[in-house]
């Protein structure tokens, strides 16, 4: 039942990504004026200099934390723009989550030299995607910011994050009840190591996709 709620909000995502002026990448090299939740500061033609607040925070996590980020841009009505580019950053967020802990749970298994099958990726595959769903839920606000396009157009940015530790935590009780299946030890410090080389690589990620 979880994977088929997971699967219609993917393709709900889909849908408004291709609905709006593009994903987060596009949204990226636009430029647009600074209108904010107080009311608009300057309505600028596209094309002038600007710095999305969300974009950039998005790209610099703090220690412990995965941050994503979405967008939507429309002449419909504000909350429903807002909304859409919430569920964006959701969905990447989960994506993010997701293929991490599938990476580490494989990275674990490499490292303790445990016999990986095709039951057991399988397996991991569906953690990944539990867990992700557990997370989104409890994803929090970094940044939510609201602009006027020259054309009259609204947009809304959002950056939403999650703390690492609470994935560990789920991760790790996964991987517990994997080494009990195939009867070995469950190593939390091998474990711990390679959660966090995981999330280096995603925070090396960002700082590279900054520059």
């Amino acid at each position: 039942m979880k994977q088929m709620i997971f699967a219609a909000m993917l393709a709900v995502a889909t849908s408004m990504m291709f609905s709006s002026c593009g994903g987060s990448k596009k949204a990226a090299n636009s430029r647009y004026p600074n209108y904010t939740d107080q009311g608009v500061t300057g309505t600028r033609v596209i094309g002038e200099e600007f710095v999305d607040e969300c974009l950039e925070l998005s790209m610099q996590p703090e220690q412990g934390e995965l941050r994503e980020y979405g967008s939507a841009t429309g002449t419909f009505e504000d909350q429903t723009v807002r909304t859409e580019a919430t569920l964006q950053a959701r969905m990447a967020l989960a994506s993010t989550i997701e293929a991490l802990v599938t990476d580490l749970q494989k990275a674990y298994v490499n490292r303790v030299r445990m016999n990986m099958n095709t039951d057991m990726e399988s397996r991991f595959k569906q953690v990944g995607t539990s867990i992700a769903e557990q997370m989104i839920q409890n994803s929090q606000s970094v940044c939510s910011k609201r602009y006027r396009l020259s054309n009259g157009q609204v947009m809304w940015t959002v950056c939403l994050r999650i703390r690492t530790e609470e994935v560990e935590e789920l991760a790790g009780a996964a991987m517990l009840t994997e080494s009990e299946r195939m009867g070995v030890e469950f190593r939390a410090d091998a474990f711990e190591q390679e959660m966090q080389s995981k999330v280096e690589q995603y925070r090396a990620l960002k700082a590279a996709n900054k520059k």
